[in-house]
């Protein structure tokens, strides 16, 4: 069942579809509450000594602040020790502050539909997550999630990594990292020294590429492989200018993401419209959506463009220069760089970077407002890039450059190549058949 077939169900029928739902989970001793008279609370529940008061919400709005009391009061009525609201729709502002103050945790339309795809299959799924996005009732202590990672370390018998933590670990490293502000800030204020990678090398990032492709059977996506390596993807990015630039430099065939139909990509899009309820944003849609909004924005030359041939969408105006800069910090800090290009900006970036020319006038005086430098060849033309493309072919005596060929041995930079044309391989394909 969907969230769509949910929305159409009964009060009642919710209650009895969220029963088996928790059962799922391994909530045990589940009870229905008398249908009139219940005092706030539709299902009693029992998880890891926790006992359950939990109020369900079947509503064709908003879910305000009254629902978050009731279960509340239910909780100390049913002497229960714990209360939860599972909702259909999403909270009210006040509604969340509330509960963030009784303690009390709200599952709203979102997490209900991770919830439904088969995203949890067991309770610690749930709280895990819940935890990660700062949306669970309890704050979990620093003693705890010390005793979690040396558990995990001892059953590895050595070093517990991100990956270790993000798939084997009681919580994920995520809220280790919102806790101490790095994985390797924990690890020195427990006494562990920090795994440095400064010291990785080319080759020890292509064994490690090697092992993911075996692993999968097939050429891994940019997400895939930053999932499951442990090496960032941002460090191939950093290194060989893109993703599809490191493929082509160990023969592999790029991803083709462009080959997406359209169709598909407005389909998903109204289904993440459909699940939160209203346009989702770039931020919402990398968050929700099964494919990456840098394809719609590639596809229809910014999101704003796709927005509009929706019929009507309203986009998103006035954003607030500390958000866009907060933006740019961000990725600066995922991609590893000292500053961002339009390119990098425009591929990875929450916000592409005409946002940050309409406001600042320029992307190098944006730069300049954050203290970072910017490029300063302005007058660089399409003869001045074939040329050094061409003279680093016949310097290396190979047939066709890659663009690791450029970004090494070029007068200049792989990203100049790639915002005048587009594609490595069109530039490829035009001067190696012109210049044979």
């Amino acid at each position: 069942m969907d969230i769509i077939a949910v929305d159409k169900l009964s009060g009642r029928q919710f209650e009895i579809f969220l029963e088996k739902l928790l059962l799922d989970l391994g909530f045990t001793n589940l009870k229905q509450t008398p249908l009139s008279g219940d005092f706030g609370g539709d299902i009693l529940a029992e998880k890891d000594s926790e006992r359950y008061v939990i109020q369900a919400k079947r509503n064709a709005r908003t879910v305000g602040v009254r629902a978050v009391q009731e279960a509340h009061t239910a909780r100390d009525y049913y002497g229960a020790t714990a209360s939860m609201v599972i909702a259909n729709r999403n909270f009210s502002g006040r509604a969340k502050e509330l509960a963030h103050r009784c303690g009390c945790t709200l599952v709203d339309r979102v997490l209900l539909t991770d919830w439904l795809s088969g995203r949890f299959t067991s309770s610690a799924d749930l709280f895990r997550y819940m935890s990660d996005e700062g949306i669970t009732r309890f704050r979990i202590s620093n003693d705890d999630l010390v005793l979690a990672y040396r558990n995990l370390r001892e059953q590895l018998g050595g070093h517990v990594r991100v990956c270790d933590m993000d798939t084997q670990g009681k919580y994920s490293s995520a809220v280790y990292r919102k806790r101490w502000g790095s994985w390797n800030k924990f690890l020195s204020e427990v006494g562990v020294s920090p795994i440095l990678r400064r010291d990785v090398t080319v080759d020890d990032l292509r064994v490690e590429y090697s092992r993911i492709r075996t692993s999968l059977g097939r050429v891994p996506t940019m997400s895939e492989f930053g999932s499951l390596s442990t090496h960032s993807a941002g460090r191939y990015t950093h290194t060989w200018g893109s993703w599809n630039a490191f493929l082509e430099s160990i023969g592999e065939t790029p991803t083709k993401r462009h080959l997406i139909p359209k169709e598909k990509l407005v389909a998903e899009f109204k289904r993440v419209h459909t699940v939160l309820g209203k346009p989702p944003t770039m931020k919402e849609m990398a968050q929700h959506a099964a494919i990456a909004p840098t394809t719609y924005r590639r596809l229809w030359g910014s999101w704003g463009q796709f927005l509009k041939e929706m019929g009507g969408v309203r986009q998103r105006r006035n954003i607030p220069e500390q958000e866009l800069v907060n933006a740019y910090l961000k990725l600066k800090k995922q991609l590893r760089k000292q500053s961002l290009t339009r390119h990098d900006m425009n591929e990875y970036g929450e916000f592409s970077s005409s946002v940050f020319e309409r406001r600042w006038g320029s992307w190098n005086k944006f730069l300049s407002s954050v203290g970072d430098t910017g490029s300063t060849r302005t007058g660089i033309t399409d003869d001045d890039l074939k040329s050094d493309y061409l003279t680093v072919r016949k310097k290396l005596g190979k047939a066709s450059c890659s663009a690791r060929d450029i970004k090494q041995h070029g007068k200049y930079s792989l990203c100049t190549y790639l915002s005048r044309f587009g594609k490595w391989r069109r530039l490829q394909e035009m001067l190696d058949e012109s210049h044979p």
